[in-house]
């Protein structure tokens, strides 16, 4: 999203409905020193993705700034600065925004037919014919605004169970999937009864999600190649329903903020967003364990795709070494290395018994989801 601030500052921001305020990049400030000069510092704290706590980072906090987005002037309460750039792995943005409190009376309008962002005057704004229309609920505290929605959404398992939801999912475009239960959710048990069908991918904090392809309706809208995803531990996210960035896609998206309605405009045509470098997960340590040198296996993908688990390997177990390597010394060797190898040697420890397991390497294992 192109910005300006202070009339001639132009910066590269991130457009997330997820994030509660504004965030700059530090080495961007930096360079343009006047946009913290003379603010009033309110002290300092952490920021980073509510998803991945891993990568939470320091940051200062000022009062008041305004930034132009074409005609539009969006005025934030409060701003951050943080090392943001290393924290989301990024070189060309200096920074990310949401939706600022002080445009309660505008429609942010999100076009993902022809990619752009629009904001519209509400006293004369009307939704096009044929959208969709729901409640929609904003949250407004001093870290800024989220929104919720209140959609009435059908969903089929794979293996046939179904479920119909009628709850608030907060809007999140920060979030790369259609819909996520977190940890609150009461859903998760149930849906993960399908482990069968499960996808398991790992997350930056070397953790993981579990991932279904399922089938899915709004209204009598059907929404092809619907994608769920569970957590099934505790996220800095507290909204038990997510809508991520996969879900919006499909629409045109119209954020009535004055009349509190949330707006979706089928488009003709969607194309999923794929994250083509998803590893799947195999396994991961406890790292309590860990830190004693311990490699100990705390969870592990009982799906059969996962060839760890179909070889034997199980939650307990105490890895020794892997093709003869200590596992003291494992994260010095390229994981490729270990998985280029038709198979993998595991020397572990079970209910205090050594024993080897030998797992086939399945090179030909999908990435990306």
């Amino acid at each position: 999203m192109p910005v300006v601030f202070q009339d001639s500052i132009k910066a590269n921001l991130i457009f997330d409905t997820g994030c509660r305020n504004c965030n700059l990049d530090s080495s961007f400030v930096s360079k343009h020193p006047s946009l913290v000069s003379g603010k009033e510092l309110l002290g300092s704290g952490i920021t980073g993705s509510a998803w991945n706590t891993s990568s939470w980072v320091l940051e200062k906090v000022y009062k008041g700034l305004e930034m132009r987005l074409r005609e539009h002037i969006a005025k934030y309460e409060n701003y951050s600065v943080s090392d943001f750039r290393s924290m989301w792995g990024l070189k060309d943005v200096d920074g990310i925004a949401g939706i600022p409190p002080a445009d309660s009376t505008k429609v942010w309008h999100l076009d993902f037919e022809h990619n752009f962002i629009a904001i519209h005057r509400a006293d004369s704004f009307e939704m096009p014919g044929g959208c969709m229309t729901f409640p929609l609920k904003t949250y407004i505290d001093s870290d800024g605004m989220l929104m919720t929605a209140n959609l009435p959404l059908g969903i089929k398992m794979p293996g046939g169970d179904t479920l119909t939801l009628h709850r608030d999912f907060l809007i999140d475009s920060g979030a790369w999937s259609e819909l996520t239960f977190t940890y609150e959710a009461p859903e998760v048990a149930r849906i993960n009864r399908n482990k069968d069908d499960a996808v398991w991918l790992p997350t930056p904090d070397s953790k993981y999600t579990r991932n279904y392809a399922a089938s899915a309706s709004l209204l009598g809208t059907e929404l092809d190649s619907f994608r769920i995803q569970t957590y099934d531990f505790k996220t800095g996210v507290t909204y038990p329903y997510v809508l991520g960035s996969n879900f919006l896609k499909r629409f045109n998206v119209y954020l009535d903020l004055q009349r509190k309605v949330l707006g979706l405009e089928p488009l003709r045509a969607f194309t999923r967003v794929i994250d083509k470098r998803a590893r799947r997960f195999h396994f991961n340590y406890d790292n309590k364990a860990m830190a004693k040198g311990h490699w100990v296996i705390k969870n592990i993908a009982d799906t059969k795709e996962n060839y760890f688990y179909t070889a034997g390997l199980r939650k307990g177990d105490e890895l020794v070494s892997m093709n003869g390597i200590p596992m003291k010394e494992i994260d010095m060797v390229p994981r490729e290395k270990i998985f280029q190898s038709e198979y993998i040697v595991c020397k572990l420890i079970r209910d205090g018994k050594t024993m080897e397991i030998t797992v086939p390497v399945n090179k030909n294992e999908p990435v990306g989801y």
